[in-house]
């Protein structure tokens, strides 16, 4: 296996992308997408990744196992606040459900904490479900400090006219993690 930044999204890259996060929506991730997520819509969030990754204000990580993308990662920031250079955004952390329980979201979180710091980040700031509790354990075990949680945040994944809650974590990494 290896992680790989994609600087740019190509259409090979965007096709195993576009079916990763069609997988992740379909197995009940909580990454921002309803069931059922149609390719349109799949399509049109990497093409406005891709936007960001051209403005630099995002890295995008991939895990590749035999030449095939199991697992992502990104991390994404605002070059508009001057008070806001040393912080930057976890998101869409999605492992391919045939790939799961292998390690991969702790490698992607480790290197996508060294591609933060050699950016410039040293705050690091994620949302997850509250109800799954897999990825709530995941990141305390890794050093993420859990800040609270904030009720009926988000549509349910799979389930219509239902509401879960989010749960706020931050790590602090580089010259910052002395602070604590």
């Amino acid at each position: 296996m290896e992680i790989i930044s994609i600087e740019l999204i190509n259409d090979s890259v965007k096709e195993q992308l576009v079916n990763l996060l069609i997988d992740g929506v379909e197995n009940k991730a909580a990454i921002g997408f309803t069931f059922p997520l149609s390719r349109e819509k799949a399509i049109e969030f990497w093409d406005k990744i891709n936007d960001e990754l051209k403005s630099k204000c995002r890295i995008l990580l991939v895990s590749m196992v035999e030449g095939a993308i199991v697992g992502t990662i990104q991390c994404s920031w605002s070059n508009t606040y001057s008070n806001a250079k040393h912080r930057c955004e976890i998101q869409k952390l999605i492992v391919h459900s045939t790939h799961r329980k292998k390690g991969i979201a702790k490698l992607l979180l480790s290197e996508i904490e060294k591609y933060s710091s050699i950016n410039g980040k040293e705050l690091l700031v994620l949302d997850t479900s509250s109800t799954d509790p897999v990825t709530r354990n995941l990141y305390k075990s890794i050093g993420y400090i859990e800040v609270g949680s904030i009720p009926f945040f988000a549509s349910h994944v799979s389930n219509e006219g239902e509401y879960s809650g989010t749960t706020i974590y931050y790590k602090l990494i580089g010259s910052l993690s002395n602070l604590k």
